[in-house]
C-alpha cells in the first residue's frame, strides 16, 4: 500500500508518479494513479521488445531469462533531488 500512496503523492497530487513495477515472473507493469488515466495504464502489463530476467522459484514464471545476466551498460540511477548517482555495484566476484 505504500508504493500506491507514493504513487498518488501521499495525497498531494502535484507530486503523483507514474510507477513501473517488474514482477518476479518477468513481467513489466504500470500503475497511473491519475484518476483519468486510460485502463491499460492502472495496472497494466507492458510489452518489451526484450524479455525481463524472471525469478526461477516463481510459479507463474513467464520466461526462462536469467536473474544473473548482467547489463551491457549500467543503469542510471536518479535520486529524489533529481541527480544522477552511481549504482551500487554488488557484481559477482569469480
Amino acid at each position: 500500500m505504500d508504493d500506491i500512496d507514493k504513487a498518488r503523492g501521499n495525497g498531494d497530487w502535484s507530486k503523483r508518479s507514474i510507477q513501473y513495477v517488474v514482477t518476479p515472473n518477468g513481467l513489466l507493469i504500470i500503475y497511473d494513479p491519475n484518476l483519468d488515466a486510460p485502463k491499460e495504464r492502472k495496472n497494466g502489463i507492458i510489452k518489451t521488445k526484450r524479455q525481463i530476467p524472471s525469478d526461477p522459484l516463481s510459479p507463474a514464471r513467464k520466461n526462462k531469462v536469467s536473474p544473473d545476466v548482467q547489463p551491457l551498460k549500467e543503469p542510471s540511477i536518479i535520486d529524489s533531488n533529481g541527480q544522477t548517482v552511481p549504482a551500487n555495484n554488488n557484481k559477482k566476484s569469480k
